[in-house]
């Protein structure tokens, strides 16, 4: 927590002292909402768990700072361990429907099998780079992100909003997903 906070301030000071090199600030204004990772750490696994939680933290401040977080709304990461188990996979799935995030990201974990099941039957999308199981591989709501995710992710989020709306806390990220599609179909900005 220490070293998050001590990489927060460095960030904050950073874009003081030098606004050029990061871009134009462009801050959230918008209501919060949350975005989960589940990390393959904890129990003793070691690993680069705790570089990727830092990595997620520094975007997460710098989207929230310039790049008008999501969809102009601020960003609240929610970080889950899943102790590099089963167990812990299946609590930190549960952890994300109970805290309401609207999408799990994750970087690669060997809990897939475990953790997509419940994150997707509640609607919210699972997006890793390395998905290996099958359930990351074949469950409609689990993407691995590629240009070929994007485009599967991208109909079959128009297939769940042409037959039912995405609900309230997941309306932002809907919202944020469709607009630059839709800029792109009618030659608007992307």
């Amino acid at each position: 927590m220490a070293a998050s906070l001590i990489t927060a301030s460095a960030l904050t000071g950073a874009a003081e002292a030098s606004s050029s090199a990061l871009g134009t600030p462009d801050p959230a204004q918008g209501a919060p909402v949350a975005v989960g990772i589940i990390a393959d750490t904890g129990g003793g696994s070691g690993g680069t768990g705790a570089l990727v939680e830092a990595g997620a933290k520094m975007a997460v401040s710098y989207a929230n700072a310039y790049e008008k977080g999501l969809d102009g709304h601020k960003i609240n990461l929610y970080i889950c361990e899943n102790q590099a188990t089963p167990a812990g996979g299946q609590t930190s799935a549960n952890d994300m429907v109970q805290k309401g995030v609207v999408a799990v990201v994750l970087p690669f974990t060997g809990q897939g099998a475990t953790e997509v099941p419940t994150i997707t039957k509640a609607g919210i999308p699972y997006i890793t780079l390395s998905g290996a199981s099958d359930a990351e591989l074949t469950t409609p709501g689990a993407f691995k992100a590629n240009i070929s995710a994007a485009i599967q992710c991208r109909e079959d989020h128009r297939r769940q909003r042409r037959s039912s709306p995405a609900p309230r806390s997941q309306r932002p990220l809907a919202e944020a997903w469709d607009r630059p599609m839709r800029n792109r179909e009618t030659g608007g900005a992307h």
